[in-house]
């Protein structure tokens, strides 16, 4: 995952930018989001939730519209697929 500092709220905050590319499999977090290819992601679901929330600020989206309701179908599917 890539390091170092990004901004929240106009602070800078330590770690991984919540719209890092996830250098273990070279392939975007925000990417696999939006095609719904759920059988890709290999973060815990905090990880998921975080990247998906920071995008959806990034894209002035409602967070508490999308978020809750997007992570039921990752969670749906999930169950689905014993995963």
């Amino acid at each position: 995952m890539v390091r170092g500092l990004w901004r929240h709220e106009g602070r800078a905050l330590p770690g991984p930018s919540p719209l890092a590319v996830d250098k273990r499999n070279e392939t975007p977090i925000i990417k696999i989001l939006l095609q719904e290819r759920f059988d890709l992601l290999r973060l815990p679901m905090v990880y998921v939730r975080g990247y998906l929330t920071a995008y959806v600020q990034a894209i002035g989206l409602s967070v508490e519209a999308v978020v809750p309701a997007y992570m039921k179908k990752v969670q749906d599917w999930q169950s689905l697929h014993n995963r």
